[in-house]
């Protein structure tokens, strides 16, 4: 779900009717707000943790620069400043040390600073923080036992550190096998994910990239190749399954891949010659090779080429293309392609009226764009503000501005929220 440009940072399987699991899926990204939120409600008592002294939140108008912005929903804490209010439009949050990458999952957020530390705030329900406990914290405090990391991505309910020396850590969710360690069983704080069919460490692989998403992980490795771990339900037509590995595996036939994503049952790799594939579920035309056909296997993304910058959402997906142009493709129910309409496309289409952008990142069912200028564009849905416009209008179904950003690097969405530094 993030999209920085270069991108560095950055249940068992089952049949049932294609429309049933489909709706399942896509419900139960929409109830987990308000169900997750009655259950946090109930847990008003935080840990007394050491946290991170907040130097200043302010709204985005009424600062130059700060460490991380952020806005939408913060009902779970995940804006990491001590609040529970949400905002509809940015918010500058500036802190006592200085911050390498920020992330942001589905209700929480990940913060890496420059000492290698990393530091995570909102949900924890599925011990999304790291911390052994499902106490949720709305004030950002360390993740334990986390040192020299030098790359971050926040899932859905799950999240990955890249150490310095190669390793790979996870933890959160494991219901989907996203933690690569062979099991279903969760994480409550961070572990070594191990090497291909279980053995060893990926360490040696010299990774260079992560990416994170509902359930699955990608790696990119140095030498161009991909491995992958997760299920991602899929469609087969009369009945949906899941595809994928509970521990990480070689993407086979991928090669001189130079940049990598995940959308929520999906996968997304550019090439270096600028070309993209995907792969995984394609119920909603997310793969945009112009059908509706799951591939457990890469296969070229249609007219798509001089691609540098690549995000994926639930049902949808992002390109910016070298000239600063901005593609999408998709699921368009809530306005995510930025077109105008809800008419879904199985095609990769400019989303036009946009200036020159560098970086993309898809939400749940919103988009944001990183313009050339250092400003942010979004659209799609805005039931919590998750768009930064100053509004809780339902849909934007064209780009609007984010309000009083400038100077901006890399984009972040999370479900409900967005994050921008």
């Amino acid at each position: 779900m993030v999209a920085p440009h270069p991108r560095v940072t950055p249940a068992a399987p089952g049949n049932c009717s294609t429309n049933t699991m489909h709706a399942a899926r896509l419900n139960w990204f929409s109830r987990s707000l308000n169900s997750v939120l009655a259950t946090l409600r109930t847990a008003s008592t935080l840990l007394p943790l050491v946290v991170l002294p907040l130097a200043t939140t302010l709204s985005a108008s009424a600062r130059e620069k700060a460490d991380y912005y952020v806005w939408g929903d913060g009902h779970f804490g995940e804006f990491g400043d001590g609040s529970t209010d949400g905002s509809v439009l940015p918010v500058a949050v500036n802190l006592d040390h200085k911050v390498k990458a920020v992330s942001a999952g589905a209700f929480h957020i990940l913060v890496l600073f420059e000492d290698g530390s990393v530091w995570a705030a909102g949900a924890n329900y599925y011990y999304q923080l790291g911390d052994g406990t499902t106490v949720p914290r709305s004030e950002l405090a360390p993740v334990p036992g986390l040192k020299h990391v030098k790359a971050i991505a926040a899932g859905g309910e799950s999240n990955l550190a890249l150490l310095e020396n190669g390793t790979l850590m996870a933890w959160g969710s494991n219901q989907y096998g996203e933690i690569g360690d062979g099991t279903f069983d969760i994480a409550p704080t961070p572990k070594v994910v191990p090497g291909i069919g279980g053995m060893g460490r990926l360490q040696g692989k010299k990774i260079v990239a992560i990416d994170k998403n509902g359930d699955h992980c990608l790696a990119l490795l140095k030498d161009g190749t991909v491995m992958q771990w997760g299920y991602m339900i899929v469609d087969l037509g009369f009945f949906n399954d899941l595809i994928g590995s509970l521990t990480p595996e070689e993407v086979p036939g991928l090669k001189n891949v130079a940049l990598i994503a995940t959308g929520a049952d999906s996968n997304y790799a550019v090439m270096e010659n600028g070309n993209v594939v995907a792969w995984g579920d394609n119920y909603f035309g997310q793969l945009g090779d112009g059908t509706k056909t799951y591939r457990d296997f890469p296969l070229r993304v249609s007219g798509l080429h001089d691609i540098v910058a690549i995000s994926g959402g639930v049902g949808h997906a992002l390109a910016v293309r070298a000239d600063g142009k901005t593609f999408a493709w998709g699921l368009n129910d809530d306005g995510q392609l930025g077109d105008g309409t809800t008419d879904g496309r199985n095609l990769p289409a400019l989303v036009k009226n946009l200036p020159d952008a560098d970086g993309v990142a898809a939400g749940y069912y919103h988009s944001m764009v990183l313009l050339s200028n250092g400003t942010a564009m979004s659209w799609g849905t805005n039931d919590r503000g998750q768009l930064g416009d100053g509004t809780t209008v339902a849909n934007r179904y064209t780009p609007v501005p984010v309000f009083g950003l400038k100077r901006l690097k890399v984009l972040s969405s999370g479900g409900w929220h967005s994050v921008a530094q």
